[in-house]
């Protein structure tokens, strides 16, 4: 057995002893005797005793928690549960359900998890659980408890549970304001950031990366330093090193960072720091603010305001001034002031062409004295001065110059006036030439602000109306001085009304005229002047009364009895004034005295009355006379033209005679002889070909269709058809015309028969040398000009050249030379053409005549000429071989000479002598061609081509022979659908007319 006792041992604390005593037995297990000891347990005791005090004040309870027999028990719990649970021990020792109940569901799967791995592996476990005690607030306790295996093989789990609820609610608090830190740090609305003591990023937010233009990868190789604007970093150091120190803890500026991008952003800047426990700085947080936009704002407003100050002390200079120098002189005080330059000026005229300029006024620094200063007066016009006067035309607005400008200063106004910034503009007033106005900086370069560029802008418009206004002021002054100048020395009488009809102004002829003055006539209307001699009639009053009523002009005429009595007649002019709003402000009346015109009007009505009988009476003695030349004239047509037919046949027939014979076999003096024949038949045929030419201009039936002529191919048909002619006489034809080729806009026809009748005559009188006709551009017209190297004109006959039938040097009358109708002709169809024509020569020399043709004017000159037809050289014997011809001709020789040739070329010849023996024979329809004469007994050739086309199903082809060229016919055959031949012609124009 074991005893326990306590000795007290005052004042002493007590002591514990513990006796155990034995039994002594003998060899035979009697009790002989006992065996007692002793120790001394006061420390076991007194540790147990701080134990159980432990165990009672811990924040929660001990325990030991068994599993046996698949019931959960508590062998042994602290006071605590009573604190943790609201239980006693007793309730839990057989059982834990009432425990294990206030554990949330989670919480029970977890510790009975715990204890099932604890038991299996009989290892300590810790979990966290909650208490959830109805109307109480939720409790978290720290289990934790250590298994102990027993002898027989359970296990017990001796632990603890302590009320960890405090520092759970810390811990929530903590994180919510980590959380709270964390959304802040993070947030848009501020940019956040954790620098280090040697101003490193350490972290930041996308609100600083979006303020600064920097990625964080960027900002964590740079310093806050590095990125300050260099105005602001000293004040930030100063401030920031006297935290470092300990100084201060925080500190707060406006600061300007530069971005990635070189822009500037304006931040309120808040900075603290966290410390050591040494009191070192650990690490720095700051908070930037973008206030950019209020600072702009701000500055917008400041420059707002600055602004309306400038332009009211500007308009206050303008309306102060009465004349443009003083205007000009105040306003650019205000400039240089409010702009705090050195000097301002205004340039004249701003206009880079201008030999000179002018500084009609400018403002200075007394340091810095300008142009005007200098007394130069007019300065001639340089390149560089020109240079930036057209650069501010160009631009029309503000242009800077100097380093950092768009443009450099020219180095001239660097070393004579120490420029070193330029800020400048165009003025454009009305009614005068540009003006260029500038400030110049000439202390250091300058870097004009947007701000100031604008306000300069508005400075340089007011100041653009305000010189339009004087200028238009002074112009106004200079008018009305004028005005009266003119009214004082006008002889014709001037009044000026206003609305309601007042006299405003009378000049002195008006006052002469009616021996008044203007004290009387001024401020009085019609009705009020008391002179009777200025009593208008009711005509002019309600004249007056109209125009200012309408503003209508009134034009009229009025008798006034004069100073001396007589009676004169004047010319009455009312027009309105008005304002420039159209109203009608008044109106002015001028008076002309017109007594004397009218006297010599009534003496000249006398004398045109007596003209006109006499004009009347010559007009019937020339129309009489006119008509007689034109009877004469249509005879004389009439009768070359009978003349004409009747010389025609026979000498066609002699052609075609000549023309057959020299295609047989001739020897040399046949062939001399037939050539001579020749020459004669054509020497007459020009004859009657002129007289055609003129019959045809006589008619009127040439009618000039301008169209687009090729000038080179035009003088390439002229080669062609004289250049043969030329090599005859051993003469050199030269054409030319520019290489970039001209195109005519003329009658393609009658402009190569007037050059065809100017060559042809180069080349009868030229009889060494040659011929050269040239094309050139004159403006907007051609001129053509063919030069000979012939006998010349004399001086008295040039006049005579263009009358019909002249000849120059031809007294035997030589028909080689033509009958002297071409000139006439090249003059007549000139006139018709619109052509210029002019003849210089020197007898002996040769000649040039000259025309001046229209150029086409249209966009596309490749229009081609149109054809022309040209004489053929040769006749091919066999051109005609196969075709059947039918020939109706009642002459029968001219039908015999026609036959004869036709059949020498080749063809089947039908010969009817009229046009009914030709329509009676059933062979006229199945033939190539048609040859008829025009005159035939009964039936004209026309009437028979006609007939023969209508029993025909398809186009016929036909050639209409006449050798009448009276006017009435020529204008018949114009109108014909086939071609008509004027005899006598040759075979090679038949042909051609065929298109053979």
């Amino acid at each position: 057995m074991d005893i326990e006792f306590i000795e007290h041992h005052e004042p002493a604390a007590p002591s514990y002893r513990q006796i155990f005593i034995v039994p002594e037995r003998d060899v035979n297990g009697h009790i002989i005797g006992s065996i007692a000891f002793g120790r001394d347990i006061t420390a076991i005791r007194e540790a147990e005793l701080k134990l159980k005090h432990f165990i009672e004040n811990l924040p929660g309870m001990a325990y030991t928690f068994q599993v046996s027999g698949g019931q959960a028990r508590f062998p042994y719990v602290s006071p605590g549960i009573e604190e943790l649970y609201g239980l006693q021990p007793r309730d839990v020792m057989d059982d834990m359900m009432p425990i294990h109940m206030l554990a949330p569901p989670e919480d029970r799967l977890r510790i009975e998890a715990a204890v099932a791995e604890s038991g299996r592996t009989m290892t300590p476990f810790r979990i966290e659980s909650r208490v959830c005690r109805p109307g109480l607030p939720v409790r978290w306790l720290d289990v934790r408890s250590v298994p102990d295996k027993q002898a027989d093989g359970s296990v017990v789990w001796h632990g603890i549970m302590l009320d960890i609820t405090e520092r759970k609610q810390v811990e929530a608090a903590l994180r919510a304001s980590e959380e709270r830190m964390r959304l802040f740090f993070e947030s848009t609305l501020v940019g956040m950031a954790i620098t280090s003591p040697q101003k490193g990023w350490l972290q930041v937010n996308d609100k600083i990366c979006q303020m600064l233009g920097y990625s964080r990868e960027e900002l964590t190789q740079l310093t806050w330093a590095q990125m300050t604007f260099p105005q602001d970093l000293a004040t930030d150091l100063t401030l920031f090193e006297r935290m470092l120190g300990g100084e201060i803890d925080n500190y707060a500026l406006e600061k300007r960072f530069v971005r990635k991008d070189g822009g500037i952003v304006f931040t309120d800047l808040v900075v603290g720091c966290a410390r050591q426990a040494d009191r070192s700085v650990d690490y720095v947080l700051a908070m930037l603010e973008d206030i950019t936009e209020r600072k702009r704002a701000e500055q917008a407003r400041q420059a707002y305001e600055h602004s309306l100050e400038c332009m009211d002390s500007v308009n206050i200079a303008i309306l102060a001034a009465t004349n443009p120098e003083q205007m000009m002189r105040n306003v650019l005080g205000v400039v240089l002031t409010f702009f705090d330059c050195d000097r301002a000026f205004l340039l004249y005229p701003c206009d880079p062409t201008a030999p000179e300029w002018r500084v009609p006024m400018e403002r200075t620094r007394s340091e810095y004295p300008g142009q005007l200063a200098s007394g130069m007066g007019a300065v001639p016009m340089d390149e560089d001065v020109a240079g930036i006067l057209r650069t501010l035309l160009d631009a029309k607005g503000v242009v800077k110059f100097g380093p950092g400008a768009e443009r450099a200063i020219p180095s001239n106004l660097v070393t004579q006036y120490g420029v070193r910034s330029l800020l400048s503009m165009a003025l454009s007033p009305k009614l005068d030439k540009p003006w260029q106005f500038g400030i110049q900086q000439c202390d250091h370069s300058r870097s004009w602000t947007r701000d100031e560029e604008e306000l300069f802008e508005k400075i340089g418009w007011r100041l653009s109306d305000a010189l339009t206004s004087l200028l238009m002021y002074r112009n106004l002054q200079a008018r009305e001085q004028e005005f009266r100048t003119l009214a004082e020395n006008l002889p014709d009488s001037l009044i000026r009304y206003d609305s309601q009809g007042r006299r405003t102004y009378v000049n002195p002829a008006l006052k002469r005229m009616f021996a008044t003055t203007a004290e009387q006539l001024i401020g009085k209307t019609l009705q009020e002047t008391n002179p009777t001699s200025m009593q208008m009639p009711q005509s002019y009053q309600c004249a007056l009364a109209h125009t200012l009523a309408t503003g209508e002009r009134s034009e009229f005429e009025i008798q006034l009895p004069s100073s001396d009595g007589s009676i004169r007649t004047g010319l009455c002019i009312i027009a309105a004034e008005r304002a420039p709003d159209r109203q009608i402000i008044g109106a002015i009346s001028i008076g002309h005295d017109i007594t004397e015109r009218k006297r010599n009007e009534a003496e000249l009505e006398r004398y045109r009355n007596h003209l006109e009988q006499l004009v009347e009476e010559r007009t019937q003695a020339l129309s009489s006379a006119k008509e007689a030349a034109e009877t004469a004239t249509r005879a004389k047509s009439h009768f070359l033209a009978a003349a004409s037919h009747d010389l025609r046949q026979p000498l066609q027939a002699i052609g075609l005679f000549n023309q057959a014979l020299s295609m047989t076999k001739l020897d040399e003096e046949q062939r001399r002889i037939s050539r001579n024949i020749s020459k004669s038949v054509k020497s007459l045929g020009e004859l009657l070909n002129g007289l055609l030419d003129l019959s045809r201009l006589d008619a009127g039936i040439i009618q000039p269709h301008p169209e687009a002529i090729q000038a080179r191919r035009l003088l390439r048909m002229m080669g062609a058809e004289f250049d043969a002619l030329a090599q005859e006489k051993d003469l050199h034809l030269d054409l030319f015309c520019p290489r970039q080729g001209l195109v005519l806009f003329s009658d393609g026809s009658l402009l190569l028969t007037v050059l065809r009748n100017l060559i042809s005559n180069a080349v009868k009188y030229t009889e060494s040398g040659g011929v050269l006709v040239g094309i050139r551009k004159r403006e907007n017209r051609a001129l053509i000009q063919v030069w000979d190297t012939g006998i010349g004109i004399a001086p008295g006959q040039i006049d005579s050249i263009f009358e019909e039938y002249f000849q120059v040097a031809n007294p035997q009358r030589d028909r080689a030379k033509g009958v002297g109708l071409g000139l006439t002709i090249v003059k007549r169809l000139s006139q018709l053409l619109g052509i210029g024509l002019s003849v210089r020569s020197q007898e002996g020399q040769g000649s040039v005549f000259e025309l001046s043709v229209p150029l086409n004017m249209s966009s596309d000159p490749q229009v081609p000429v149109r054809a022309t037809s040209m004489p053929q050289k040769t006749v091919v014997g066999t051109r005609l071989a196969g075709l059947r011809l039918v020939v109706v001709e009642d002459d029968a020789t001219a039908a015999e000479a026609l036959k004869l040739s036709l059949e020498m070329a080749g063809a089947q010849v039908t010969l009817f002598r009229s046009a009914e023996e030709a329509l009676a024979c059933p062979q006229t329809m199945a033939v190539d061609h048609y040859i008829s004469d025009y005159r035939l007994p009964g039936i004209n050739g026309l009437a028979l081509l006609e007939a023969l086309q209508a029993s025909s199903g398809v186009p016929i082809k036909a050639v209409v022979l006449t050798g009448n060229t009276s006017p009435d016919q020529l204008t018949l055959m114009q109108s014909s659908r086939w071609q008509v031949l004027f005899k006598p012609i040759d075979l090679s124009t038949l042909l051609s007319a065929m298109g053979l």
